[in-house]
């Protein structure tokens, strides 16, 4: 009814064998058996896409590990340094603030003797949640290793926003994290420069 007399659909594969789409040959003036010809060329079209999708997808990857932190999923040191360098050289900053929020967790290395490292790593990822969702969309919160994290508030209105904030990651982290089976308390030290 729509014309096709013949038709070929060869799927697209990764080398995890996962489908990742079909490439299709369709012939509507006349009704022929695919050659051989036909399918090598289907399937090395196919070849090609896939070794392009593959190669895109690690390459997103290896840009992820270089720019976020592998336990948190934060971005890291180098991404902070990016975000805010680029944040500044836009210019345009008469008149408007930006803060720089440094977090670290008190008694971090007492929670790892006490509890164990994965118990540590388990405070770290629930510390990295409750920060990212104590600040607005465009604001970055990073970790910059051990027990340090840093929020970039790229644009405020005036000083006291930052000490808002700060108010409420302090309220956030003020309730006890289940990590392991064990309710586990952690407080906070915080610098803040505007």
């Amino acid at each position: 009814s729509i014309g096709i007399a013949s038709f070929l659909a060869v799927p697209i594969m990764t080398h995890e064998v996962k489908l990742q789409g079909f490439e299709c040959f369709d012939n509507a003036g006349q009704r022929r058996k695919c050659m051989d010809d036909d399918i090598y060329l289907l399937r090395l079209a196919c070849d090609i896409f896939s070794y392009d999708y593959e190669r895109r997808a690690k390459d997103k990857t290896i840009n992820h590990m270089a720019y976020h932190d592998y336990l948190t999923g934060l971005p890291n040191r180098r991404l902070l340094a990016d975000r805010i360098t680029q944040t500044f050289a836009r210019g345009g900053w008469k008149g408007r603030l930006a803060a720089l929020l440094l977090i670290d967790i008190n008694r971090f290395k007492n929670i790892n003797d006490l509890f164990g490292h994965d118990a540590g790593d388990g405070i770290l990822r629930a510390v990295a949640e409750r920060l990212s969702r104590s600040v607005r969309d465009g604001d970055t919160v990073a970790y910059v290793g051990g027990d340090e994290f840093v929020i970039f508030l790229q644009e405020i209105a005036r000083a006291e926003d930052a000490i808002r904030v700060a108010e409420k990651i302090f309220a956030a982290l003020r309730p006890p994290m289940f990590i392991n089976g064990v309710d586990i308390s952690a407080t906070v030290g915080m610098g803040i420069s505007v």
